[in-house]
């Protein structure tokens, strides 16, 4: 049997959850915690090796969290430069673990909604196409996890304070690939307590 590429993953929980009034990375999604639903669905579908980026109130949540013991921390060291500062953080902690990835897959942790199945069909696309950049995409839509070819860490990790991910899956020689999923909860994410009543409601029942 021939050997699964290694494809790293980043989990992206820098922000401050002011939306949602408290850390959504201690909140629970049908009775399971946001991380541990992630980090199980990332497990299953053998993305690894798996990291998982803190920023405000890190020192506090690591203490509060059960962070599995191949879970890699990284902290973002100025989480207040947004979220591709922290992807920056992901990347280069892949890069410090002697990780070599042929790319990775990057996770928001206010998307614990999302249907293992999903995870499953990333891996898939990464596979077989493991050199281009892969958004998920719903009625032509795009979301969340995005898939970065490796090719793509250098110009990701040099580019400036103001880029955003989106600028680097426009590049031309990110050859981005828009893959349509069965998976309507990929263009949503839980920013208030309001979003979450209404995905467990949605979605009780289901994965």
């Amino acid at each position: 049997m021939a050997e699964l590429p290694e494809i790293g993953a980043v989990i992206l929980s820098g922000g401050r959850s002011r939306r949602f009034g408290a850390p959504k990375i201690l909140q629970r999604f049908l009775g399971e915690n946001f991380l541990l639903r992630i980090y199980r669905n990332l497990a299953d579908a053998r993305f690894s090796p798996r990291i998982l980026v803190l920023g405000f109130q890190a020192e506090e949540l690591r203490t509060r969290l059960k962070i599995p013991a191949d879970l890699i921390l990284a902290v973002n060291p100025r989480p207040e430069r947004g979220q591709f500062s922290s992807i920056q953080t992901g990347l280069a902690q892949l890069a410090e673990n002697g990780a070599q990835p042929v790319g990775a897959l990057i996770c928001l942790v206010d998307q614990p909604h999302l249907s293992a199945r999903t995870y499953l069909e990333m891996r898939s696309l990464a596979e077989e196409h493991p050199e281009r950049a892969i958004v998920p995409t719903y009625g032509g839509r795009g979301g969340h996890p995005v898939y970065l070819p490796s090719r793509l860490f250098p110009v990701t990790l040099q580019a400036p304070e103001n880029t955003t991910l989106r600028d680097i899956l426009r590049r031309p020689d990110a050859r981005t690939l828009r893959a349509e999923l069965p998976d309507p909860g990929i263009l949503e994410d839980i920013d208030t307590p309001e979003d979450l009543a209404r995905l467990e409601s949605r979605l009780g029942g289901s994965d």
